[in-house]
């Protein structure tokens, strides 16, 4: 059940949010970043083994979060403003 919502139902919305550019995508981009990641590392924590499919799906977390917070930084940079005439 917390794996369907942490790992499914969310990043559902956020995909959704995104499409209908909702100013809490970037955040929610990050917000799924941070559960896959965490996710992976409670996992490897309980079972006390790596494979190789966490590393794939933790380096996608830390891709997700580098992104987003990518994203964000661009979004709220401030522009050039034209010269004065």
């Amino acid at each position: 059940m917390a794996l369907a919502a942490i790992n499914g139902v969310l990043p559902t919305i956020v995909v959704i949010g995104a499409l209908t550019d909702r100013a809490w995508a970037a955040r929610g981009h990050l917000a799924v970043g941070v559960a896959l990641t965490g996710w992976i590392v409670v996992q490897v924590a309980f079972l006390g083994v790596v494979v190789w499919l966490h590393v794939v799906y933790f380096a996608y977390g830390l891709a997700i979060i580098g992104l987003a917070r990518r994203h964000r930084r661009l979004s709220t940079a401030p522009t050039a403003s034209a010269p004065p005439h």
